[in-house]
Formats: C-alpha cells, sequence, structure tokens
C-alpha cells in the first residue's frame, strides 16, 4: 500500500499561515491547538481520502474541529497525492476561493 502526501496551494498555505498568526497574537496556546487540529485532520484526510463529503468543483471539504476552518482538498489517486486547493474561513461566502481576484 502505498503512502500519500499533502500537497499545499500556495494560497491555501497562505491563508493558513494567516490564520495562525491570527491565533498567535490572540494566545500562543490556541495558536498551538489550532495546527494540532489542522494536522489531525490533514492525517485523517491521509489515511481516508474520503473522509469529508464531495464539495465545490469535485473537491472535498474537512471541517477543522472547534476552529471556524475547512480544508478543501482534491485526491490524485495515480501519484497518491492529496492536493490542498483551499484553507478556507467557513464564515466566508462558500466558494469564494474559487475567484481569482479575491
Amino acid at each position: 500500500m502505498a503512502t500519500w502526501t499533502d500537497d499545499w496551494s500556495d494560497d491555501a498555505r497562505a491563508e493558513y499561515l494567516e490564520a495562525l498568526q491570527h491565533y498567535l497574537d490572540i494566545d500562543p496556546q490556541l495558536a498551538s491547538d489550532f495546527s494540532a487540529c489542522v494536522d489531525r485532520s490533514i492525517l485523517l484526510i491521509l489515511q481516508n481520502r474520503s473522509v469529508a463529503g464531495p464539495y465545490l468543483s469535485g473537491t472535498r471539504r474537512k471541517l477543522i474541529g472547534r476552529f471556524p476552518f475547512g480544508i478543501v482538498y482534491r485526491e490524485y489517486s495515480d501519484k497518491h497525492i492529496v492536493e490542498v486547493v483551499a484553507f478556507i474561513h467557513l464564515r466566508r461566502r462558500p466558494g469564494y476561493w474559487l475567484d481569482p481576484t479575491r
């Protein structure tokens, strides 16, 4: 059985880092909790790509536990890669990440 890896788009990585910095500014422990929730979610996705239901444009969305964020991803079975196409704030307009001018 092949090992799956995650590959984050530049936009998804930037949104994650922005959210992490926001939580760091509030409380380092909160930022640590946030990072751990994201890490657990990625691990779950890598272990079971269908852990989250279908979302928009052929993607899936995994919610991040107690934080208002989601990981939007697409799987490439032939390469054993999960592409994280967006790291989204759930209180923003659905699909905002599809607009390249956002």
